[in-house]
């Protein structure tokens, strides 16, 4: 049995393997997508957005869809507020 999980061994691989994000495409992109919503959205508008891509999952499950946070993360990095 290991002592390294799955998600440890994916944090590493995306740390050491693969090719850095350009930080300032990220911001600008980021900045895009926050404008673009809020343009969208208006001044009193709603977004209806799933939390998740399915039903509340069990515990670890995430460990073999370790994707599906995109769902909040979007959320997240644009830094809006949200309610479930």
């Amino acid at each position: 049995m290991s002592n390294f999980t799955l998600p440890a061994i994916m944090k590493l691989l995306d740390d050491q393997v693969l090719p850095p994000v350009n930080k300032e495409w990220a911001e600008k992109l980021t900045n895009e997508l926050k404008e673009d919503l809020i343009k969208t959205l208006g001044d009193d508008g709603v977004l209806i957005f799933p939390s998740s891509p399915s039903v509340a999952p069990y515990h670890y499950s995430p460990i073999v869809r370790p994707f599906n946070f995109a769902y909040w993360a979007v959320i997240n990095a644009l830094r809006f507020p949200a309610a479930q």
